[in-house]
């Protein structure tokens, strides 16, 4: 069992991107979960967005830009807390290999 921060992680596959968000089909339960770039900005303490044609999500640290994950691309992702004061659960997304 994989774990994000004491609690369980999801794997999935990354479905797209709409402004804001990252679409992320769960393996099991096979659920669409949304990932909005906010709460990745916070968590990794770097810029996030998406590529113009929407295919890859791509983070900016100290200036240097690094894709995160594309379409169709393997990721883990974990529910990290509940956003209140927009009635969202805050998600955590890790590419195929980073370490959660």
């Amino acid at each position: 069992e994989h774990l994000v921060r004491g609690r369980r992680s999801f794997s999935g596959t990354v479905m797209g991107s709409s402004p804001g968000k990252i679409h992320v089909l769960l393996d099991e339960p096979p659920v669409e979960v949304k990932v909005y770039f906010y709460h990745l900005e916070h968590q990794r303490r770097s810029r996030v967005s998406a590529t113009d044609d929407g295919v890859a999500v791509v983070e900016e640290h100290d200036g240097k830009q690094t894709t995160l994950c594309r379409v169709g691309d393997g990721v883990r992702v974990g529910v990290v807390d509940k956003d209140s004061r927009r009635d969202r659960w805050v998600m955590s997304l890790h590419p195929k290999g980073e370490p959660c």
